[in-house]
């Protein structure tokens, strides 16, 4: 991996830990439920925040897929003609449309798999805890 790559990886991975661990700004976002400052969270409540995390991560590999492609445009535009140039614009419009078709369909899993534990469909995958599906399920009885 040369030395620009590791840069930007590293920024990406700095950005989204700060994201994360920046607890106050995580509740207010919704991520986090209200029982984690006190301790009660059941077990219902710590499914919901592995899927709020997985949509957040939905969210910022899309975000960054919009970029690629308005990079990919770009390169594209200021070819000038060029083959190479052409050829490299192409393979990142391919590349980022694979990515956000990638990324739609972690999105559809996560709230069909909502759907299925609650019984309804819920596009916002919030999650509405019945024990007599949810506990079955995760303790496999």
């Amino acid at each position: 991996m040369n030395i620009k790559k590791r840069k930007k990886t590293l920024i990406i991975i700095i950005f989204v830990a700060l994201l994360l661990c920046s607890f106050k700004q995580t509740q207010a976002a919704g991520l986090l439920p209200g029982c984690i400052r006190d301790g009660s969270c059941d077990l219902c409540q710590m499914v919901q925040v592995v899927i709020n995390i997985g949509i957040l991560l939905i969210g910022i590999s899309g975000a960054v897929t919009l970029l690629y492609i308005v990079y990919g445009g770009f390169v594209l535009l200021t070819s000038g003609g060029s083959q190479e140039k052409v050829t490299k614009g192409k393979k990142i419009l391919i590349h980022s449309a694979i990515g956000l078709a990638i990324a739609f369909t972690a999105y559809m899993f996560i709230t069909t798999f909502v759907s299925v534990v609650t019984n309804e469909w819920n596009w916002e995958a919030q999650l509405t805890c019945f024990e007599t599906i949810i506990k079955p399920i995760i303790t496999f009885t």
